[in-house]
């Protein structure tokens, strides 16, 4: 009788493990991997100057973006072709614009700024924008910076990447 009862517990015991088996399989994996990627970017400039709103960025070479997990895609663009794919969806960056951090490296250490970017404008190797600065300070004039720039909003720019 003893031998039936550990017997009954033990089958139990599985039945239970089954059942959570099941449900585990089912629960939403960590990383949704069906969504498209988005793409984060960066730039670094020789110096910039900030005035009425306005952030220019002097002798960027080019913009650098990248992807998180799971996708890990990277590359580059020219400044003109990260501005014509923004470009492309002006009237989505203008409803939902993408925030900004401004880094600044210069002998007294490093500063931020978190901003919100719109309407870029490309010059030869320079990039503007209209800034509206939520959290930190821009000098008016200032040496070496590296802009990171959150996800753009449209599925049509990121397909402009790949």
């Amino acid at each position: 009788m003893k031998h039936l009862g550990k017997l009954a517990i033990a089958m139990i015991f599985v039945v239970v493990l089954c059942g959570a088996a099941s449900i585990a399989s089912k629960a939403a994996p960590v990383i949704d991997d069906s969504k498209k990627p988005s793409y984060l970017f960066s730039m670094s400039a020789a110096s910039g100057s900030f005035d009425q709103g306005e952030l220019t960025l002097n002798g960027v070479p080019l913009v650098v973006y990248f992807t998180d997990r799971p996708y890990r895609k990277a590359g580059h663009l020219s400044l003109e072709e990260f501005a014509k794919l923004w470009k492309k969806d002006a009237k989505k960056q203008a409803d939902n614009p993408p925030n900004a951090e401004l880094a600044i490296y210069d002998q007294d250490g490093a500063t931020q700024a978190v901003a919100i970017l719109s309407q870029p404008k490309v010059g030869k190797n320079e990039i503007s924008y209209t800034v509206k600065i939520i959290g930190g300070n821009i000098s008016k004039t200032f040496g070496h910076a590296t802009l990171f720039v959150d996800t753009l909003l449209s599925p049509h720019f990121i397909g402009g990447i790949d």
